[in-house]
């Protein structure tokens, strides 16, 4: 499969009514999604499907706090909005959380995961298990 074909079918899964209502069952913001919230839920569910070709990344601002949470695969990084190189994948997360040029990447270790539940980016292993069968039915 390729990168296109792969972001297309996973940002039709994830828009999908009953895939969006796996949120309401987690501690979630109002209104949030798989970038806005449930990032990490996504990016564990993304990692468990590829096995150990996937690694999970952060996006780290300034100030070295977790903002983001993603899937590498290879050369090409992984969240809601599908597979792009890195230099996309940062341009694209400049833009989403509009900040500087000073986001980067950094392996998630579970300092950084201790920091990412911290700044209130939420991870409930239930409801990634959920994703990531429906995700082995699309893919």
């Amino acid at each position: 499969m390729t990168p296109a074909e792969f972001t297309r079918k996973l940002r039709k899964l994830i828009n999908r009514n009953d895939v969006i209502a796996l949120l309401d069952q987690g501690d979630f913001a109002p209104g949030g999604d798989w970038g806005a919230g449930g990032c990490w839920i996504l990016a564990a569910a993304l990692k468990s499907l590829l096995g150990s070709k996937g690694h999970l990344w952060a996006v780290l601002d300034a100030r070295d706090i977790p903002q983001h949470v993603a899937v590498k695969h290879g050369n090409l990084y992984l969240d809601y909005r599908g597979a792009r190189t890195r230099e996309k994948f940062l341009r694209d997360v400049r833009d989403d959380l509009m900040v500087p040029s000073t986001v980067r990447l950094a392996p998630f270790t579970r300092k950084l995961q201790s920091q990412a539940a911290e700044a209130g980016i939420p991870y409930d292993p239930k409801i990634a298990r959920k994703l990531v069968a429906l995700m082995r039915a699309e893919f």
